[in-house]
């Protein structure tokens, strides 16, 4: 037979290995929970991520499939590069709204610089608050953010997009600021004929 010690130390143990069963057994369901828990957390972000990366495309707008070049003949362009030999190219750029700005420009050397662009501004009134001077351009306003005597940036206020024309084209040496018109004059009469043009 056992002794009254022996008794109590065989107790004391069983006692013991029940209550770390019992341990174990609450450590283990804690385990599988945050396991759990932690995969659907994976899920969800998932399908986040994968919303975040299929963002919807930015439609195109009629106007920003103009061919730009198509509204300035390449004469027409030396012309007002007071003779300068120029060809048109391409200049479809991105804005910062992600939207599609189509341009052409002309180019006669470092000089002589003709550009033009369709755009829409994200906050018109950032063009008219920051004018210089305001053109009249066949009844639109242009607003000339831009001038020097040989260089001009004009943005037109139109319909379906704003036209912006940006120059550089020094004056011959032979011509006089007293008989020459100013280089926005210029850009403004340009920007009226490519608006008809446009709106057609």
């Amino acid at each position: 037979m056992l002794d009254g010690q022996t008794v109590q130390v065989f107790h004391r143990f069983h006692a013991m290995e029940f209550r770390l069963k019992r341990k174990l057994s609450y450590v283990s369901g804690v385990f599988v929970a945050v396991v759990l828990v932690g995969a659907c957390g994976d899920a969800d972000s998932g399908e986040s991520s994968a919303g975040e990366q299929s963002p919807q495309p930015t439609p195109t707008a009629q106007w920003q499939q103009t061919d730009v070049c198509g509204l300035l003949s390449d004469q027409e362009a030396r012309d007002y590069l007071r003779g300068q030999e120029a060809t048109g190219r391409k200049q479809n750029k991105s804005d910062a709204t992600g939207g599609q700005r189509p341009g052409c420009g002309w180019q006669a050397g470092s000089q002589y610089k003709l550009d033009l662009a369709l755009w829409q501004p994200p906050a018109p009134g950032v063009q008219s608050e920051n004018a210089e001077r305001t053109l009249d351009v066949n009844g639109k306003k242009g607003y000339v953010t831009s001038q020097t005597e040989v260089s001009c940036t004009v943005d037109v206020e139109a319909e379906p997009a704003w036209l912006q024309v940006i120059t550089f084209s020094p004056r011959p040496e032979d011509e006089t600021s007293l008989t020459e018109r100013t280089e926005c004059d210029r850009a403004g009469e340009l920007a009226g004929t490519v608006l008809d043009r446009l709106t057609k």
